[in-house]
């Protein structure tokens, strides 16, 4: 058997979503959590920090990943999020006020995978 955690997390982000299998995500080590912890469900057992986040975030194909909020969902480019000025003028309504949560929930669930979060004025976001 293949070890899949020694991946690149870019080849596991592309990965994920494409396997549809809740146990493949333990097997490449991109989360510890179980899809149904505290209680809640979530595609993939993606959410990032329990059942207080304002946030939940998913990996999609192609480098990209689903921020789910109060207000409704939106796409990051992987790994980066604009800088404040630039997110009031991408952001979708709802969550041009979030950027601060958005960021610091972000930044921990990359942490989580091993990874880092960029604050770029170039990353885009787009609107589902």
């Amino acid at each position: 058997m293949v070890n899949l955690s020694k991946l690149p997390l870019i080849i596991r982000l592309v990965l994920l979503p494409l396997t549809g299998c809740d146990t493949l995500h333990s097997k490449i080590g991109f989360n510890e959590q179980t899809p149904q912890q505290n209680g809640h469900s979530y595609p993939g057992g993606t959410k990032n920090l329990g059942a207080m986040s304002t946030f939940e975030f998913s990996p999609r194909w192609k480098d990209l990943v689903t921020c789910r909020g109060p207000g409704g969902s939106f796409i990051l480019d992987s790994g980066s999020l604009p800088t404040e000025i630039v997110w009031k003028e991408k952001a979708p309504s709802w969550a041009k006020k979030l950027w601060p949560v958005l960021k610091e929930e972000l930044e921990a669930w990359y942490k989580e995978r091993g990874a880092q979060l960029i604050i770029d004025e170039r990353a885009s976001v787009y609107h589902e």
